[in-house]
């Protein structure tokens, strides 16, 4: 191409009405996108056409209308320097339309409706008239429960005896501890608990136990039993439709099924030239397949989750890429994926809903991290290194920060509408990031999820901005989470081997910061917990396992708190905490936390777990000068608060913040003396979530004091001190549930310590007998006979192990024959 015959800009155009055939020019268009993309390549000679130094560009006008995209729309480096525009609404939609089907009553059935249709087709999701169908499933679609519907595997077992061939079938279960969800592909028929065989496809790096009484199976003819439910027979090429109340199927009905798991993908070289400049303003991605039972999971280093690396917007090796002033609904997987290098990627001002797995997942490649660690199972997952599993307990590397650029950085998600996701993938959230740095998450507003609203897996590396957001109605599901989760299993956290307890901290500090190299800033956000569909409770903003290097400050928590576990350098100040305390677990020493200036309307505002007197006396934390408040009831501190000093200098009990309107969620405070005596400076209330967005976060209003009851129940057991289980304990102690006996105490010169347990641990049974509450413990273990041997399953480090030693009465020691094994 001459220089000459370069433009600044080229103009082309595509409509539902042109042709492949044409130039591109506005009197002759082109019919589809890809023909519009090699168009622009040729302008733009692959992207590296200049003028004066700057890039020659190309404008590509769709006009409004659906385009069906069999294969994504995939632009790589060479397709750079191009602007997308819709010209109107333009849907593109990896849903197929099934023309001229010929609808039947079903013979066994008449409220079932059978048209014969191509066989061997993959379809996944199906809509008719634009609506979503539930594919057959049992129990039947429930919204407000967990998986929308569940039920147990004894209920399952003996449903299953009845279908015919469950062969092809799906399980969607809940983790066995609630973290996240476990999917399974049915097999056939067996014995087991289920009655099913079943193979997991690998949705979650904690393994694949599967929750007893959360449980549901879909894709099995036998249960189209519902308005709304499909069922596909791939062999015979026969579709089946229980349509809903008021529909009726005919030639003139729009059915479409989802085959397309991508529409854009934008790749370019890694370490090689990246995708560059590319704009997408004003599109519609909707009704893609979903990505659970078809494509690869891998896990992300030792967070909880595995993910699919795939979106229905994927990008990776990519800069300067701007998606923006659209809508993603009803995609099977992941919205969007920004994956290994990715720079200067803007999403702004779109809607997203409607979503199976994760609403923006940000994560980069594990080869980026120095010494990248993953957990330890056999099991299908594979770690997208060159080295094999490894949980490393020891550091070579001590240099900080990335060992490669293949993560996304400088990246802006700001001002979208992100809601109902996680509908298949309860692992997921609507904003999720894993090695990245400098992530900024600003103005969305964020509701209705399984799981957090947003996500932070690892500490690499660092420098995220989570700001303004309004995040409300998320962790509906699951437990042991909450509005914002992270993990820090960075470098240092199994440094002397696996502990999930807070052990070593004063070896492990020194390290703490290599791979978060940069602080992360929550700030400014209102998070609102309004209550799981499971009854169960949330820890608010949830530190979680070694998260470190955070400065919390400015947010507003309603009904919630926040969770400091196992991590060093966390600064949280300027707060206010409505109904919630702060949840202090498994603390190392040497830590350096500082909890300050804060405002807490709770009569018991903090939560202790899996730590004492002992470790806070060494951790060199800071806490003080902050208001605590309950309607005038007394403010109950740890016993040795006083002790330690910790907040000496705080206003307690009677002081009023008188907050402005607080049943409309204005808690900007009156009490100008009080916040001149904690240093709390007022911030604004009403710059959360997306500008302008309907859906605002409820409000919250405390109006009554604490009612304390003691849950815990402690006791001595020779030597010992045992209680029952709350909600920190069972997160720190990883339990899964409520049932069972903590280990609270076990000095070194007790019967206790002889028989192998540890502080810490949670006795599940004895002998085989499952313990359902604290009070059955004792009963049952002095029944037995003197000398007998026992074995106890317990759990220690979040994993489930089983203790034996002879036991020879109440108070009169063991013999010390103690050993433990795992099962």
């Amino acid at each position: 191409m001459k220089e000459t015959e370069l433009h600044r800009n080229y103009d082309l155009y595509v409509s539902t009405n042109g042709d492949d055939r044409g130039d591109g020019s506005k009197s002759f268009p082109v019919q589809t996108l890809y023909r519009a993309a090699k168009l622009a390549k040729d302008k733009t000679c692959r992207g590296t056409a200049q003028i004066n130094g700057q890039p020659v560009t190309a404008t590509v006008h769709v006009a409004g209308g659906k385009y069906f995209l069999p294969t994504p729309l995939s632009l790589t480096e060479a397709d750079s320097h191009v602007r997308w525009v819709a010209e109107g609404e333009v849907i593109l939609t990896g849903s197929m339309t099934l023309n001229g089907l010929t609808w039947e009553s079903y013979d066994r059935n008449p409220s079932i409706r059978v048209s014969d249709i191509m066989k061997g087709m993959n379809i996944d999701q199906l809509f008719i008239n634009g609506t979503q169908q539930i594919l057959a499933r049992y129990p039947n679609y429930t919204p407000h429960q967990p998986l929308q519907g569940c039920t147990t595997q004894n209920d399952i077992k003996a449903r299953s005896a009845y279908w015919n061939d469950p062969e092809g079938g799906y399980i969607r279960a809940l983790h066995h501890c609630k973290w996240g969800g476990n999917s399974y592909r049915i097999t056939g028929k067996n014995d087991s608990d289920l009655g099913l065989s079943c193979e997991w496809v690998g949705d979650n790096n904690r393994g694949a136990g599967m929750h007893p009484d959360a449980v549901m199976v879909e894709n099995i003819f036998e249960e189209l039993d519902a308005p709304c439910e499909w069922y596909y027979d791939a062999v015979k090429g026969k579709l089946y439709v229980y349509p809903d109340e008021g529909v009726v199927l005919g030639e003139d009905t729009q059915v479409e099924g989802a085959v397309s798991c991508e529409l854009i993908r934008i790749t370019g070289v890694q370490d090689g030239a990246s995708a560059t400049d590319i704009l997408f303003d004003g599109f519609t991605l909707e009704n893609t397949a979903r990505t659970l039972y078809g494509r690869q999971y891998v896990p992300l280093m030792r967070g909880d989750w595995c993910v699919v690396r795939s979106g229905a917007l994927f990008l990776q090796n990519a800069e300067n890429v701007f998606f923006r002033n659209g809508c993603i609904r009803n995609v099977g997987g992941n919205a969007i994926f920004l994956s290994g290098h990715c720079k200067d990627i803007v999403v702004e001002n779109n809607e997203i809903c409607h979503v199976g797995s994760s609403g923006i997942m940000v994560a980069g490649l594990p080869d980026s991290c120095r010494e990248a660690s993953f957990w330890e199972f056999s099991s299908l997952l594979s770690p997208e290194t060159s080295e094999a599993y490894v949980h490393k307990t020891t550091i070579e590397d001590t240099l900080p920060g990335p060992a490669a650029e293949h993560y996304p950085r400088e990246c802006r998600i700001e001002s979208n509408h992100i809601q109902h996701i996680g509908i298949w993938e309860k692992q997921s959230s609507q904003v999720a990031i894993s090695v990245a740095s400098r992530i900024r998450v600003l103005r969305n507003t964020i509701h209705e999820g399984p799981r957090a609203g947003i996500n932070i897996n690892d500490g690499t590396f660092g420098g995220h901005e989570i700001a303004y957001n309004d995040v409300f109605d998320v962790q509906r599901e699951t437990d042991d989470h909450g509005m914002f989760n992270s993990w820090g299993r960075d470098r240092f956290w199994s440094l002397g081997g696996f502990d999930t307890m807070g052990s070593r901290g004063r070896d492990k500090e020194p390290y703490s910061l290599l791979d978060c190299v940069e602080p992360i800033r929550i700030h400014d956000n209102r998070f609102h917990f309004g209550g799981r569909v499971d009854g169960g409770s949330t820890f608010g903003i949830d530190l979680d396992d070694g998260s470190s290097n955070y400065k919390i400050y400015n947010n507003l928590c309603l009904n919630m708190g926040i969770k400091l576990r196992e991590g060093f350098y966390r600064e949280v100040y300027n707060n206010i905490l409505v109904n919630g305390s702060f949840h202090l677990h498994c603390t190392f020493e040497n830590s350096h936390d500082r909890i300050y200036g804060n405002i807490v309307i709770c009569g018991h505002p903090y939560q202790l777990a899996g730590t004492n007197d002992r470790r806070f006396a060494l951790s060199r934390n800071e806490i003080d000068q902050n208001c605590f408040y309950d309607f005038g009831s007394a403010i109950s501190f740890p016993s040795f608060w006083a002790d330690l000093g910790d907040d000496t200098h705080s206003i307690t009990g009677n002081e009023d913040p008188d907050f402005q309107d607080p049943a409309s969620n204005q808690y900007t405070v009156q009490n100008r003396k009080l916040a001149r005596l904690i240093g709390f400076t007022d911030f604004p209330m009403d710059a959360f979530g997306k500008p302008h967005c309907k859906a605002v976060c409820p409000a919250f209003q405390k109006t009554a004091p604490d009612i304390f009851a003691d849950i815990l129940q402690r006791e001595e057991w020779q030597g010992a001190i045992i209680s029952a289980l709350d909600e920190s304990i069972m997160s720190s102690a990883g339990a899964g549930s409520l049932k069972g006996v903590y280990v609270d105490t076990v000095p070194e010169q007790s019967p206790v310590f002889n028989y192998g347990l540890q502080s810490g641990d949670v006795i599940l049974s004895v002998n085989g007998v499952s313990i359902e509450k604290k009070s059955d413990f004792l009963p049952i273990l002095n029944a037995l006979p003197q000398g007998v041997a026992i074995s106890l399953r317990i759990v220690r480090n979040q994993q489930i192990r089983d203790i034996s030693f002879f036991y020879t009465g109440a108070g009169e020691g063991c013999e010390s024959d103690s050993h433990e094994n795992q099962p």
